[in-house]
């Protein structure tokens, strides 16, 4: 069951906007996008839909592996090369870009490009497009460490 805040911070990113006065304690950036938030939003989403195969200590599933903090999951995320050969020009997020096509990470959950989409398996592993969607926002946003 989702609570309030949640349900807000998926809706409005989905954008419908008229939502933005009943969310009033969500911060926006311009265009009305809510702030995405790497350690609210972001790692509680890899712990739940990439923890089973990426939580690992060591070699991990791709050799991604992050522990079970914001900041080891940011740390294995960013400025890190990619173990894809497909997206071997790419980094998992670049800290120099704000493009998210320039991210391994986010071009493997949205199954455009580098090989099989990721969670692999079904729902409910599989992320929503809300939830991509919060991926696309906080590498927009500058992948901060927030």
């Amino acid at each position: 069951m989702m609570n309030r805040k949640s349900l807000c911070r998926s809706l409005m990113v989905l954008g419908f906007g008229l939502l933005v006065g009943a969310c009033a304690d969500e911060t926006l950036v311009s265009g009305g996008d809510p702030v995405v938030s790497f350690s609210a939003d972001i790692q509680p989403l890899l712990m739940d839909h990439c923890g089973g195969c990426h939580l690992k200590q060591v070699d991990g599933a791709g050799k991604l592996s992050f522990g079970m903090n914001a900041e080891l999951a940011y740390a294995a995320l960013m400025d890190q090369p990619t173990a894809n050969t497909t997206c071997a020009n790419l980094k998992r997020v670049d800290s120099s870009s704000t493009d998210p096509m320039r991210s391994s990470l986010y071009v493997k959950i949205v199954g455009t490009t580098c090989g099989k989409q990721m969670p692999a398996g079904k729902m409910p592993f599989r992320l929503t497009e809300a939830e991509m969607n919060m991926f696309r926002l906080w590498i927009l946003q500058g992948a901060q460490n927030n």
